[in-house]
């Protein structure tokens, strides 16, 4: 070493061995170590996502850095005061930030969608999939596992070994305490919005991928982790109304309604008409046509679904869904409140996130006709926290995996071997007798609605609307499923890892028709009327190699990723054209008007804004004259594609978050930022 720098080291010595000193050197070590932290996250991240640097850094703001850097400092500083540690402390913080890094790259893998604060309010719905998600690659696990243990391991070797760098008792305590209240103040009054707001940072409420691209993933998070609102300008009751009804009274449509004009005065005015049809809403999970796939299969995988094909009765579409490859809740969501995602921020989950309070939908509306209003799924109720939701949507009841009883079409059971269940019973009971490979048949969802229906024909029970989800074909697939298939894949070219995950797939969504063709022939015999509508919510969730290697091509703007099948059958005269690519927010509007029902004044209008825009989603819109656009953000959108949009912007907001004015009672005194939950921002539509 130099001299002269010996020298400057020995006289600096006793000066950093002062307390002040001390304590500002160990400050600075915990922030340089937290922005290696960070700089080891973002590397890592776009180098797995194959993204550019090029392309990386002009989004990136670098002032981010310098705002999150500081804040995981002093968390390392606080874990540092814990512990007594600086090893110790580093090793818990960079395996927390890693384990968030995990947990995003695994859910852009699955799911194509960026970690998000709303994940974090579905941790049990997390756990329960975990093992299903990493069934195809034990590697996987085996990292997994060995990668906490050595960390846990290495944590507590650190605790039995003296520290190197001693913090100042005084210093540990104090500051301990004082981060322990900072924490407590930002849950009661929010302080560290003003620190962002500060250096011009603000969440990209409307694009998480920009978000993340411009902020990192950690800070990403912290930004968006108090619920943004965006409310548009000029907000009030003339304003929302004028969206309902820009020419004043809505025309009533070209249709016969048994039911007339649906009741004014919410709940108070209850109808009980004779002669309205039983509806039933079902939704095939992940439930596609694979035929479409350049592969060929031993059997035909959806031999009931072509056979419907064939028959009077049934009306085919498609449908286009706002999700791919997962995010059923979104979907439901779409189809049952008529708002499109669309309007609210991107990757946002509606029933986690913004359905804390009653909103009018289409269980609702028809509940205030004098239907008796249920949801029937094979899964567990708090998925998605439908037990919650469901009620503030308008449901009677929900019955759920928990109330359904083991039954099937033949009267044979699974057995435990044969279920290769990835998730364990619950504690109300085992339901290994439900399940047929990793998720539940569904056969006892669709013999329990049958039972249901019955009972209501027996009794004469008001008309009946029914909402059935099944989970029999849910993804993934990758692991094992199916001891003994009925499908093969014939294409010996194909690569292994894609044979099979089409042979899972094709075996679970053969299941599944199996019970739909069952519950359609059933449903025939009713002399009571009937109107059924079915749809698949998503394209399964297999991966973009195994898409490709069966020559799917998704097309421009990914159209067809997120095409879905829909169909519509009545045991009376159907008058309803076959819908072509038309937005899941529609499909309450076209079940009016397949029922022969005038809708509500919502839905209603919803029917007009389908003749100018027959789909909107945020990367991709469709005008009624069959052009696509990139998205409801498109500078080129025509003008009365814009009016749509905003239209529907500002009815979104009244329903969701505001005074609800476009209620048929008339709305709420209070808007949702009386909860103190969400934070309102006003932009322009």
């Amino acid at each position: 070493m130099n001299p002269a720098l010996e020298r400057l080291l020995e006289r600096a010595r006793p000066l950093a061995q002062k307390p002040p000193v001390r304590a500002l050197l160990q400050l600075c070590a915990a922030y340089a170590i937290a922005v290696l932290i960070l700089v080891a996250m973002e590397l890592t991240r776009i180098a797995i996502e194959g993204i550019a640097i090029a392309d990386y850094l002009p989004d990136l703001k670098g002032r981010a850095f310098f705002t999150i850097s500081p804040l995981l400092a002093l968390a390392l500083f606080f874990l540092w005061c814990l512990t007594g540690r600086l090893l110790g402390a580093t090793l818990l913080t960079l395996t927390g930030a890693f384990a968030l890094l995990v947990a995003h790259l695994k859910k852009m893998e699955v799911l194509e969608k960026p970690l998000v604060p709303g994940d974090f309010t579905q941790i049990r719905e997390v756990l329960g999939v975990i093992d299903a998600v990493l069934a195809g690659d034990k590697l996987q696990v085996v990292l997994i596992c060995l990668g906490l243990l050595i960390c846990l391991g290495a944590f507590a070797f650190l605790l039995t070994r003296r520290p190197r760098w001693p913090l100042n008792p005084y210093l540990r305590v104090g500051f301990a305490l004082a981060f322990a209240l900072a924490l407590f103040a930002e849950t009661r009054a929010p302080w560290l919005k003003h620190v962002f707001a500060a250096q011009k940072l603000t969440t990209v409420g409307w694009n998480y991928d920009l978000n993340l691209r411009r902020h990192g993933l950690l800070l990403g998070l912290l930004l968006d982790a108090r619920q943004v609102i965006y409310r548009p300008v000029g907000y009030s009751r003339a304003a929302a109304l004028h969206a309902l009804a820009p020419d004043a009274d809505i025309p009533p449509p070209d249709i016969s309604s048994p039911l007339g004009p649906p009741a004014q005065g919410g709940s108070d005015s209850p109808r009980h008409p004779a002669d309205a049809p039983d509806i039933i809403l079902f939704l095939g999970e992940s439930f596609w046509d694979p035929t479409a796939l350049n592969v060929r299969f031993s059997r035909d995988p959806v031999p009931n679904f072509h056979r419907f094909q064939k028959e009077d009765g049934f009306v085919f579409g498609t449908m286009l869904s706002p999700s791919f490859a997962g995010s059923t809740g979104n979907v439901e969501f779409e189809i049952l409140t008529g708002i499109p995602l669309a309007v609210l921020p991107q990757h946002a989950t509606p029933y986690s996130n913004y359905l804390i309070r009653p909103v009018e939908a289409l269980p609702s509306i028809l509940k205030n006709m004098g239907y008796q209003t249920r949801a029937f799924h094979n899964y567990f109720n708090y998925y998605y926290q439908r037990f919650a939701v469901y009620p503030r949507l308008g449901f009677d009841e929900f019955i759920s995996l928990e109330d359904l009883t083991p039954q099937s079409l033949d009267g044979q059971l699974p057995t435990r071997e044969q279920n290769m269940r990835a998730i364990r019973h619950i504690s109300r009971g085992d339901y290994d007798a439900l399940f047929d490979g990793q998720f539940p048949s569904d056969e006892p969802l669709i013999l329990r609605v049958l039972d249901e229906l019955k009972k209501a024909d027996e009794t004469k029970a008001p008309p009946q609307f029914i909402f059935a989800i099944s989970m029999q074909s849910h993804g993934r697939y990758q692991g094992d499923r199916f001891p003994a298939p009925d499908i093969d894949i014939l294409d010996e070219s194909l690569p292994e890892t894609a044979r099979h995950e089409l042979e899972n797939y094709s075996n679970a969504l053969f299941r599944s028709d199996r019970a739909l063709g069952h519950f359609m022939d059933q449903l025939k015999k009713r002399s009571r009327p009937t109107l059924v509508v079915f749809f698949g919510d998503h394209l399964p969730s297999m991966t973009a190699d195994t898409y490709a290697a069966a020559g799917m091509d998704f097309g421009p703007l990914d159209i067809k990723k997120y095409e879905v099948p829909v169909f519509f059958w009545s045991n009376e005269k159907i008058d309803i054209e076959p819908p072509e690519q038309f937005g899941a927010n529609y499909l309450g509007h076209q079940i009016f008007k397949a029922a022969r029902m005038i809708p509500d004044d919502y839905f209603q209008r919803t029917g007009q804004l389908m003749r100018a825009v027959t789909a909107l989603g945020h990367t991709r819109l469709k005008t009624a004259d069959g052009v696509w656009f990139e998205g409801v953000d498109d500078p080129d959108l025509p003008e009365g594609a814009q009016r749509v949009r905003d239209d529907f912007f500002m009815l979104a907001y009244d329903r969701l978050f505001g005074n609800q004015f476009t209620n048929t009672d008339g709305g709420v005194k209070d808007d949702i930022s009386t909860l103190g939950t969400f934070e309102i921002r006003e932009v322009s539509n």
